[in-house]
């Protein structure tokens, strides 16, 4: 008997199996031209963030910091 995607049991996977299939669905969807289009919420955030950050060039700071000031807080 064939089990439909529904029916998979996806709780059965470990956690990375999940992540591993998560991945591959993910990756199904970027050679798709038929990916659903943005939700204009979506579009609204964006244009929000984007008039934030030119109002407000000083209140952000560059991404190596960040990446630099993360693996510090590791250690």
């Amino acid at each position: 008997m064939t089990q439909t995607i529904a029916e998979f049991p996806v709780e059965r996977l470990s956690i990375p199996d999940r992540l591993d299939l998560l991945a591959r669905l993910w990756d199904s969807l970027l050679g798709d031209d038929q990916l659903p289009p943005m939700p204009e919420w979506h579009r609204d955030e964006i244009s929000r963030r984007i008039a934030s950050a030119d109002a407000n060039p000083d209140s952000s700071i560059p991404l190596e910091s960040l990446r630099k000031e993360l693996l510090e807080e590791r250690r």
